[in-house]
C-alpha cells in the first residue's frame, strides 16, 4: 500500500514539474513576468509593425485651413527611440504647391495620449528657405500597439496675421534591428 501511494504522488510530482518547465520566453502575452523587459518590447514592437507605414510622411490642411503642410519624416520611416528630423513645407492652401513667403514655424511638439505625456526632448526649428523648415531634435521614446502607441505631432504655423495648428497622428515606431 504505502509503494502504491509512493508511485502516485511521484507521478503527480513529475507531471506538475514538466508543466511549470513550459519555455515561456517567447511569449508576449503572459502576465507572469517570464519574459524580459527588452523581449516584451521587441515583441509588441513586431506585434504593431504591420500598423506602421514604411512612409510616415503627411500631408495636408491645418485645422482652420489657412495653409497646406507636407511634414516628411527624416529618416523615414521614424526609428524608435532615435533621434530624428522633419523637413516641413508651408504651401498655399489653394494650389498646395507655392511655399508661403514669410511663414514661420512657432512651435513644434509631439505627445503621447494614451500616456499623457509629450518627448523629452526640446525640437529645434531651422528655417531653410521661404516656407520650408527642417525640425531637429524629435526623439520617440515609448512605443506601443493601437492607440498605446499614437504620437501626435503639434505644428504651430504663422503667416500673414494667420496662425493656424497642425495635430498629426503617428504610430511609434520601427525598429533599427
Amino acid at each position: 500500500m504505502i509503494r502504491h501511494r509512493y508511485f502516485w504522488t511521484l507521478a503527480a510530482l513529475l507531471v506538475l514539474a514538466t508543466v511549470g518547465c513550459e519555455d515561456k520566453t517567447t511569449s508576449s502575452d503572459t502576465p507572469s513576468g517570464h519574459t524580459g523587459h527588452a523581449q516584451q518590447e521587441k515583441a509588441a514592437a513586431n506585434a504593431g509593425a504591420a500598423e506602421i507605414p514604411a512612409d510616415q510622411s503627411w500631408s495636408g490642411p491645418t485645422r482652420n485651413e489657412d495653409f497646406y503642410l507636407t511634414v516628411t519624416p527624416v529618416p523615414n520611416p521614424i526609428p524608435f527611440q532615435e533621434l530624428f528630423s522633419l523637413e516641413v513645407e508651408v504651401l498655399d492652401p489653394e494650389d498646395r504647391e507655392t511655399p508661403i513667403e514669410g511663414a514661420t514655424l512657432d512651435e513644434v511638439s509631439a505627445t503621447m495620449p494614451a500616456h499623457d505625456h509629450g518627448m523629452k526632448t526640446e525640437p529645434e526649428v531651422v528655417s531653410t528657405g521661404p516656407g520650408r523648415f527642417r525640425v531637429d531634435g524629435m526623439r520617440f521614446h515609448m512605443q506601443g500597439s493601437g492607440e498605446d502607441g499614437r504620437w501626435v505631432i503639434h505644428l504651430l504655423v504663422n503667416a500673414s496675421g494667420s496662425i493656424d495648428r497642425a495635430d498629426i497622428d503617428v504610430q511609434c515606431c520601427r525598429t533599427t534591428d
